[in-house]
């Protein structure tokens, strides 16, 4: 190997240096976003928590509006029941009052 081909072989051998160089240089900027990325994806994984238990306690409230109004449900439907009773009694004492004006 003569002299201009060593020298060619260490210029190339620098411009390989130079090359890895601005590599890890890029290679630490994209690590940088990365962390920036988790970062976000992290506080994103957070809100979405917090919101899941907000929906949690929304459904549990939910559920116990349900259990009440099924419980007012029965109950107006045994007040209909009585009601009905009430109406019945009455149609009898009319038709029974109806019957004593007739004699």
């Amino acid at each position: 190997m003569d002299k201009g081909e060593f020298h060619t072989l260490v210029n190339m051998l620098s411009e390989m240096q130079e090359g890895l160089k601005e590599l890890k240089i890029t290679v630490d900027k994209l690590e940088v976003k990365v962390d920036k990325l988790e970062a976000k994806v992290d506080s994103q994984g957070e809100k979405l928590d917090k919101l899941e238990a907000k929906v949690n306690k929304l459904e549990t409230k939910v559920d116990s509006q349900s259990e009440k109004l099924d419980k007012l449900e029965v109950k107006v439907d045994s007040q209909g029941v009585k009601l009905d009773r009430l109406e019945a009694k009455v149609d009898v004492i009319m038709q029974q009052t109806a019957k004593n004006t007739e004699m």
